[in-house]
């Protein structure tokens, strides 16, 4: 039986073309599997062009078979079946909000659950970090950050991109205090991804020195501690 895994990425999985892609290799080394099939799920954007054509391009040089499923001329209505014929499925960044309204209509939120618990690895960054836990803080509504229920695969609430933003880290605390949203929290910032193995957090890898994660309770911020990669 294949280990239930998530790889939520904080912020920047795509990096320049001078720069180390450390998570990228990461990745596609978790399924254990030579060659692994992985499928970009793009809906956060709208399915653009030009971020499927980013993810060919970026994932592209690797020993791996890629595709996507573009959620608005969708190749099958069996998504159950297609999920299960992945190693890794890829979200992309963009609207949490729009990503999750489109997936529970369509019952995409089910069928990567069921891929899940077959072994199939989740992965994302931003809002494919925030979609996989019960709910996070998103801005979706650009002038603030609010919260939002997602699909429930990791008990607690995400943030994305903690070390952007002045009002994210207040925030986040906040919610948590009051409840709106529930604990535990986690948090990391931009080139730093938390692995999931099944219900428990594995470790905090990061693809350059100096970023952070973290666990938050209640009013309790407690630092996670992150492997840089090599």
């Amino acid at each position: 039986m294949k280990p239930r895994q998530i790889f939520a990425n904080g912020g920047r999985f795509y990096v320049d073309t001078w720069e180390d892609p450390k998570l990228q290799r990461h990745l596609l080394s978790l399924p254990g599997v030579k060659s692994p099939r992985i499928c970009l799920l793009a809906g956060a954007v709208g399915d653009n062009p030009s971020a499927i054509e980013k993810f060919y391009r970026e994932l592209g040089g690797y020993d791996c078979r890629l595709t996507h499923l573009n959620i608005y001329n969708p190749v099958t209505m069996d998504f159950a079946d297609y999920f299960a014929g992945m190693d890794i499925v890829y979200v992309n960044g963009g609207s949490t909000r729009n990503l999750i309204t489109v997936w529970r209509d369509w019952g995409i939120d089910q069928a990567l659950r069921t891929a899940w618990e077959q072994g199939v690895v989740m992965s994302g960054t931003s809002a494919g970090m925030n979609c996989w836990f019960d709910a996070c803080i998103t801005d979706a509504y650009p002038p603030e950050m609010l919260p939002m229920t997602c699909i429930g695969l990791i008990a607690g609430s995400a943030c994305a991109h903690y070390n952007q933003r002045p009002d994210r880290r207040p925030t986040f605390r906040r919610l948590l205090e009051e409840g709106v949203i529930p604990s535990p929290g986690y948090a990391a910032d931009d080139d730093v991804t938390l692995h999931f193995i099944g219900d428990t957090l594995h470790e905090a890898v990061a693809a350059k020195p100096g970023m952070g994660a973290w666990r938050l309770q209640g009013s309790t911020e407690t630092v996670i501690p992150v492997r840089l990669l090599d």
